[in-house]
């Protein structure tokens, strides 16, 4: 089979498993570069003897002052395209687009396992742990939280898994059911029989796993505020589980949309920690982040000692990716042709029912006239 990197030139690894994370795309306020600077940097505090990635749209206009800040915190830049959907089929909104570049960490073989982080996180202990679980390995979803007709409802924002052209192919092929309306087609499911088990890349993933997804203790990540069924509780930021290893700051709980007190002020504090060792200059307080506080010592960084890297294995691709098809993983764009021919076909179809309508008007009316003789 084709190595992944005569398609794009990955840097080499240095560990044999890393962390992986997208910056898909930004505001006028730079909100999500400073998410991507504060999830790097909490991973190389917490766990320095493991690779961190950053996926990075190739399209994806990066100035280099800009780009030069986050390869000082992220150990490997890699770039990847947007999802090209087997059939052509191109995504309607940006936020689809965005959703789904996530599943090209599938195609990132060159470590054994990845764990996929959004960037709205932070660390505060080395998850590298996670790496002796089987793979896939994920956690309960906070948001859901309960069991679909697949087992536990997951959370696609912590997963640990290999990186397979054949994993990231066959989620591509599913992808094309997913794609057209990606919030309707869950529902669509449960209508059929099966339970929600959310929408994009989530949804997906679970169903393409089909509940082959090992379970690991909540504690590897509290998705703030908690959740009062969770043995993690709920805004218990006065006697915090001193197990927890990273904190997820989801779309309403964004740190620049809803201060919620010593959660987002632990953020904060590691946000500015980021930010004065690579001595970039900006004011979070003036972007909307919340300030720097002092928080509960379980809110802040463990100090551990580091859990030894395996070194790498190069190149290192999995047994079930020979013999397959690489035009599955990136397609042709064949959309602008096949969108000429359904043109084509429209307006040939449009000649045909107008001819119809005059042939019958006309005809209509020489019988009419034909009675009228009469």
């Amino acid at each position: 089979m084709e190595d992944i990197t005569t398609f794009f030139d990955d840097p080499p690894p240095r560990s044999r498993y890393a962390f992986i994370s997208g910056y898909t795309c930004d505001d006028s306020e730079e909100h999500f570069l400073i998410l991507a600077i504060t999830c790097g940097y909490s991973l190389m505090k917490v766990s320095p003897n493991y690779d961190r990635v950053l996926l990075i749209p190739t399209t994806m206009d990066i100035p280099k002052s800009k780009l030069k800040i986050l390869k000082s915190i992220w150990t490997h830049i890699v770039r990847r395209p947007y999802i090209k959907w087997p059939d052509g089929y191109k995504d309607k909104t940006q936020r689809d687009t965005a959703f789904w570049f996530k599943l090209n960490a599938w195609s990132v073989t060159g470590w054994e396992k990845l764990l996929w982080t959004g960037t709205d996180v932070i660390f505060r202990r080395d998850p590298s742990t996670i790496f002796k679980y089987p793979a896939p390995t994920s956690i309960i979803d906070h948001f859901v939280y309960g069991f679909s007709h697949l087992g536990p409802v997951t959370n696609g924002d912590f997963i640990m898994f290999k990186p397979s052209l054949r994993d990231f192919a066959g989620m591509k092929l599913l992808g094309m059911n997913w794609s057209r309306n990606p919030d309707e087609y869950g529902f669509k499911l449960q209508k059929q029989g099966a339970s929600w088990t959310g929408p994009h890349d989530q949804g997906l993933i679970s169903q393409y796993f089909d509940g082959n997804i090992t379970v690991a203790p909540q504690w590897y990540q509290l998705e703030v505020p908690g959740n009062p069924q969770s043995i993690l509780g709920y805004n218990n930021t006065e006697t915090p589980d001193p197990r927890v290893v990273s904190f997820h700051y989801p779309s309403l709980f964004k740190p620049w949309k809803n201060n919620i007190g010593p959660y987002s002020n632990a953020w904060a504090n590691v946000a500015q920690e980021a930010l004065n060792s690579i001595n970039f200059t900006y004011n979070l307080k003036r972007h909307g982040f919340p300030p720097t506080a002092t928080v509960h010592p379980n809110l802040q960084f463990t100090y551990e000692r580091p859990m030894p890297a395996l070194p790498a294995k190069y190149p290192y691709l999995t047994e079930s990716d020979e013999g397959l098809d690489v035009s599955l993983i990136f397609p042709e764009t064949l959309f602008e042709r096949r969108a000429l021919v359904r043109k084509i076909a429209f307006g040939c179809l449009t000649f045909l029912a107008t001819l119809a309508i005059l042939l019958k008007t006309y005809f209509d009316s020489k019988f009419a006239y034909v009675q009228l003789s009469k």
